[in-house]
């Protein structure tokens, strides 16, 4: 599935099982992040979020819901500009893990309605 934040930014996300999945983010600045479900490595992490086994779903959500929570805020994930390489110093990491934090209990308050991160992007006016 591909879709657009209002802010350009381009999210690509393919969901084949529940152990099988990954997600695209592309900045409009041009840095790109990718993300693979690692099932045997993720599977604690789903279940504590509230996907239970569903480690492909997480991932479709995780790094997209990175970005849409840095839309509502005016600005780019800290966390995702870690993650491909851009500014690597101490205070965006530091930035990045308090972004890290809230974006996953953003996600545990989102599984109890079972909603996606593209459903809640759609909610709040975030898609294009």
């Amino acid at each position: 599935m591909k879709w657009e934040l209002k802010d350009g930014t381009v999210i690509i996300t393919e969901y084949h099982s529940f152990e099988r999945a990954s997600a695209l983010v592309q900045s409009p600045n041009g840095w790109a992040t990718s993300a693979q479900a690692d099932y045997q490595g993720q599977f604690t992490t789903a279940a504590r979020l509230g996907y239970g086994n569903d480690v492909g779903q997480m991932t479709v959500d995780h790094d997209p819901l990175h970005a849409v929570l840095a839309w509502t805020m005016g600005r780019e994930s800290y966390s995702l500009r870690w993650a491909a390489g851009h500014h690597r110093h101490g205070a965006l990491l530091a930035q990045g893990m308090i972004e890290e934090a809230a974006v996953m209990e953003l996600q545990k308050l989102l599984r109890l309605d079972f909603m996606t991160t593209y459903e809640w992007a759609q909610a709040i006016g975030a898609v294009k």
